[in-house]
């Protein structure tokens, strides 16, 4: 459900906005650089994004415990517990993106896209914190998981 909610609110929101902006030829600067709006519209696609990528370790975490660890899994991996993770997924992906409208990061608009991107040249450092706080445990985790049971089976089948 959580993806799904991602997903939808990329499909009601990011998507009309660039269609809007596409087809709108009255009003060409209803989204442009560092307008509230795109700014915005860049806040939600970090956010979709950080949370689709904690969500994917978390479901790699579930798996592994439910292979590895089979009898100990219904009573370890609860849905109290499932929810707390989708909620620090969805709380700490909104939390981490809070700069991008408290400092007034600049966003681009990419007019050929129809996209507000953040301009992440200009943002170094909150980009390096990004990657580390979201990118790395994450793809460690889904490295670390997946590896573990590919192995597992593997020792199954000889």
């Amino acid at each position: 459900i959580s993806l799904s909610t991602a997903d939808l609110l990329c499909a009601l929101i990011i998507i009309p906005l660039s269609f809007y902006s596409a087809i709108a030829q009255q009003n060409r600067d209803f989204l442009h650089d560092d307008s509230l709006i795109c700014r915005c519209t860049a806040y939600l696609q970090i956010v979709l994004l950080s949370s689709t990528i904690y969500i994917f370790a978390w479901i790699g975490v579930d798996r592994y415990a439910a292979f590895m660890k089979p009898s100990r899994y219904e009573s370890e991996h609860t849905l109290t517990r499932c929810k707390c993770w989708i909620a620090f997924s969805w709380i700490t992906a909104i939390l981490i993106a809070c700069p991008i409208l408290i400092a007034k990061m600049e966003v681009n608009y990419y007019r050929d896209f129809e996209l507000c991107i953040l301009n992440w040249s200009s943002t170094m450092a909150y980009s390096v914190t990004l990657a580390v706080l979201v990118l790395l445990p994450s793809i460690c985790t889904i490295l670390f998981t997946s590896t573990s049971i590919i192995t597992a089976l593997q020792k199954t089948e000889e």
